[in-house]
């Protein structure tokens, strides 16, 4: 396959990469499991480079993308039904537990590999599931937890672990430190944005292409992950650019507060004018400081840096998959608005059964806007920390927070969206007014059913539910291995043309109330 790809007959690469179940099985057979999926993964590699070469003109990667996920689930169907029974096994009894244990190691090490290699596509939660897949094969054998392939696992399922870069205040044990700040500040070099304070780790692309949505720019999120994924940038003293396509560094709708997340935005300055315009776009967001001691400061908030949030946030997951969110006191929240004469400033809190020792909480303080509205982030925490709630005509209501509402960020369901909380603290007559005519608007996003199975989903698309991008490893043993990949956080995602269908209210409310751009 290499010298096919090199002479850039892609097409037929492809096809023998993808296609040929038989070529990919007797690789794996003659080779060896581990010595196979490396020179496999080898071959899409450079298949992915040269076609990325090939799509850089047009600036989008998402065929691109669709190519490698055919790719990879190739191999991993290869993996996961190659007969090892009689490949390098010296037990007669196919059920002892040792031939159990080496036969599932050579798989578990196999999509360990896979994983590894896609994380450097920026493609996270594929990798997060060959190393699910790797734990599964691993439980099943009884590995003990102190076994060099189980810890080799999960070193591996933290490095796909995303956690988005936001703004933290500078003393914050969250804020994150370059490794090479001094390189970066020589106007004339570029680095890889690697980490001395989260050793192995770097700010990387939450995904390999951009999100498109009304009134925005396209953007891509940026999240703490593997070092070898690491995003490769230049500083000149203002800007933070990405020398892959010239994407700049942005704090998330110019909304310069504690718990803002970083991403970056496809269409950088080219030109002293374009620049110079830049500078001053939604309040100073693509203007950074590099300090002395290697953290990254917004220019017109310097005592806000770059850090990261300790626990995940909260997303819109495939609803039958393990990383939903089960709730452990699911019916006395669907019965608490429901008594007579409830009283918000108690709730039930939102403690999970699924994530033991786990609930859903704030990670983030108050994000105020310029219409006194805002929003808090939501994701995993302790449980002793967990928000409280009521259940109250579809919405989960948090307790104490004057009608602060659990919301979907954008107003479509769709997996990988996010849930964050709205409302308002202030509590005069003329903004509970306001508030409540925008929240009528925004009132789908706001809606919630609760499932007999403990889940919470979007009222219209009970599909969904609220969960993590870190499925729960305690739900895997029983579960069977498949051979294909899935990524929970993006399924059934919005088209283009309905996005053109929702309204400008709903967009004007996303901008000015949300994001406040």
């Amino acid at each position: 396959p290499m010298h096919i790809i090199k002479s850039n007959n892609l097409s037929k690469a492809f096809n023998l990469l993808s296609k040929n179940k038989k070529f990919i099985s007797t690789r794996l057979q003659e080779m060896g499991i581990e010595e196979g999926v490396q020179r496999h993964m080898q071959d899409i590699k450079l298949f992915y480079e040269r076609s990325l070469y090939e799509e850089n003109m047009t600036g989008s990667h998402t065929k691109n993308k669709w190519d490698i996920m055919e790719l990879v689930n190739s191999i991993v169907f290869a993996i996961v039904s190659l007969n090892l029974l009689d490949v390098h096994s010296e037990n007669s009894d196919p059920l002892a537990l040792a031939s159990i244990q080496r036969k599932n190691g050579l798989k578990a090490r196999g999509l360990v590999i896979v994983g590894s290699v896609i994380q450097q596509f920026h493609l996270w939660n594929i990798s997060m599931d060959c190393f699910s897949k790797a734990m599964q094969y691993l439980l099943f054998a009884e590995f003990p937890i102190t076994h060099p392939d189980m810890k080799r696992v999960i070193r591996y399922i933290r490095t796909a672990t995303l956690f988005q870069i936001q703004l933290v205040p500078r003393e914050s044990p969250q804020r994150i430190v370059l490794k090479h700040a001094n390189l970066l500040r020589d106007a004339a070099s570029s680095a890889p944005l690697v980490l001395s304070s989260h050793p192995g780790q770097a700010i990387v692309p939450m995904k390999n292409n951009f999100e498109e949505a009304n009134l925005f720019e396209p953007y891509c999120f940026l999240g703490l992950g593997a070092e070898e994924s690491a995003m490769n940038a230049t500083f000149d003293g203002d800007f933070i650019t990405r020398i892959d396509d010239g994407a700049v560094m942005n704090v998330v709708g110019g909304s310069l507060y504690e718990g803002t997340e970083l991403s970056i935005e496809k269409n950088g300055p080219k030109n002293k004018r374009e620049r110079q315009k830049q500078l001053t776009k939604t309040n100073g967001s693509r203007r950074f400081i590099i300090n002395g001691d290697g953290t990254v400061s917004a220019c017109n908030r310097p005592h806000l840096v770059l850090g990261t949030s300790y626990y995940p946030r909260l997303y819109l997951v495939d609803r039958y998959s393990p990383n939903s969110a089960v709730f452990k006191n699911i019916e006395t929240l669907y019965r608490s608005g429901k008594s007579p004469g409830f009283d918000n400033s108690s709730g039930i809190p939102l403690e999970l059964l699924s994530h033991e020792g786990f609930g859903i909480g704030a990670t983030s303080p108050f994000i105020p806007t310029r219409l006194k509205l805002g929003h808090i982030k939501v994701g995993l925490c302790s449980e002793r920390n967990a928000l409280k709630a009521v259940y109250c005509e579809n919405k989960v209501i948090l307790s104490s927070l004057n009608n602060i509402c659990l919301s979907l960020y954008h107003p479509m369901p769709f997996a990988g969206n996010p849930i964050i909380a709205i409302g308002s603290e202030e509590s005069n007559i003329l903004h509970s007014i306001f508030e409540k005519f925008l929240l009528m608007v925004w009132s789908k996003p706001t809606y919630f059913s609760i499932n007999r199975d403990g889940t919470m989903s979007p009222l219209n698309a009970p599909h969904l539910a609220l969960g993590f991008q870190v499925p729960n490893f305690s739900n895997l043993r029983r579960d069977p291995i498949l051979g294909r990949t899935h990524d929970p956080l993006e399924n059934n995602t919005p088209s283009v043309a309905k996005r053109l269908q929702l309204s400008l209210i709903c967009d004007f409310f996303v901008k000015f109330v949300i994001n406040e751009k």
